[in-house]
């Protein structure tokens, strides 16, 4: 070979190292790229995995959250009813009062109507033992038999 051939085989060899070293730092680029790449989807799994943890707790504590509003929705309906049924008792309650004091009112009316009328008779009563006092069997003051 050439001197001039062995120079250019040289400079060529020069040229592929090089070029196999700029490769070999573009790989080693690559390979911390990807190992950075790698922590950041080990970190993203590990915040997704916390995520769904805490969605799933959240969940549990809506589950609870409802059931406990659907007891006080029953208890509330069955507050409702006994509310219901008293006022219906109170109301039968006001209406039997109500005829309870237009009989007291009539009894009331009826006592004084006999209490006049026991006044009226008391004084027919009187009026007639007088006549018998004064007369003779009820023939007026001063018959004789």
């Amino acid at each position: 070979m050439t001197p001039e051939g062995m120079k250019e085989l040289q400079e060529a060899l020069a040229v592929t190292n090089r070029i196999q070293n700029r490769h070999a730092l573009l790989i080693e680029d690559h390979e911390r790229w990807l190992e950075s790449q790698q922590k950041w989807m080990e970190r993203t799994q590990a915040w997704m995995e916390r995520t769904q943890a805490w969605m799933n707790r959240h969940q549990e504590w809506a589950e609870g959250t409802q059931a406990r509003m659907d007891r006080h929705q029953e208890w509330a309906e069955k507050a409702q009813a006994l509310i219901d049924q008293t006022t219906a008792v109170q109301l039968a309650n006001q209406e039997w009062a109500e005829k309870a004091q237009a009989l007291i009112d009539q009894t009331t009316a009826v006592q004084l109507a006999n209490a006049e009328g026991l006044s009226e008779l008391r004084a027919t009563v009187q009026a007639f033992i007088d006549s018998l006092r004064r007369g003779g069997n009820g023939r007026g003051p001063g018959s004789e038999l």
